[in-house]
């Protein structure tokens, strides 16, 4: 049968619920795209979940990373060869230290100033491997899951518009650094690497990755 229900335990005594699909690796629903695993074919998923997406779906996520990685590319090549490493981050640093949350605020202004031309290199650096990563589809989990910690470190420095403020600049604040941590962490979640990328070329890298 296309699928069939069974009871997994959690290891507390608990049952719960969980849908084994039988179709091959790559067979189509019917009416419905072609399917790309993305776990090993018969492997029994919880809630239904059958860790599949269409094909279509999964070269758009595939796109979407690559694009992704351009412009992570271009953001750390210039970091890195312009001022940004020369004194440009301690300056951002100083004028994102007003809209930073409260204990962000002494972070900044007791470690990372100090020694700012280190924090520099960190970012510069941490945004081109971020790019380079995203764009070859290498380790593409854990590099998006990188960059998200490196957006959300950001995104505490420009999120914060004070008590009283309206919910209008709460959403507005930081709110390019927000799509990027959402987009990052989709990506993630996506393990968008798998198609037009290393993770799905490289046997072993992945369980039920996508040969091309």
């Amino acid at each position: 049968p296309s699928g069939s229900f069974k009871s997994r335990s959690n290891g507390e005594g608990i049952g719960r619920a969980v849908l084994c699909r039988g179709r091959s690796a790559g067979e189509p629903e019917e009416g419905g795209d072609r399917l790309v695993p993305l776990e090993p074919p018969g492997e029994c998923s919880l809630l239904g979940y059958t860790g599949r997406m269409t094909r279509s779906g999964a070269r758009l996520a595939a796109l979407v990373r690559i694009l992704t990685g351009l412009i992570f590319v271009v953001l750390g090549t210039s970091k890195v060869f312009g001022e940004f490493v020369h004194g440009g981050f301690a300056l951002a640093v100083k004028g994102m230290i007003k809209d930073s949350w409260p204990v962000w605020r002494g972070f900044l202004q007791s470690v990372v100033l100090p020694i700012a031309h280190v924090f520099a290199w960190i970012v510069a650096l941490g945004e081109l491997a971020l790019g380079i990563g995203l764009l070859l589809g290498f380790w593409t989990q854990v590099v998006a899951a990188g960059g998200s910690f490196l957006m959300l470190s950001i995104l505490l420095g420009q999120s914060y518009p004070g008590p009283g403020s309206s919910l209008e600049k709460w959403v507005m604040a930081g709110l390019i650094t927000k799509f990027a941590l959402l987009l990052l962490l989709l990506l993630a979640a996506a393990d968008a690497g798998r198609v037009w990328g290393l993770d799905g070329r490289v046997v072993g890298t992945r369980k039920g990755a996508v040969r091309r």
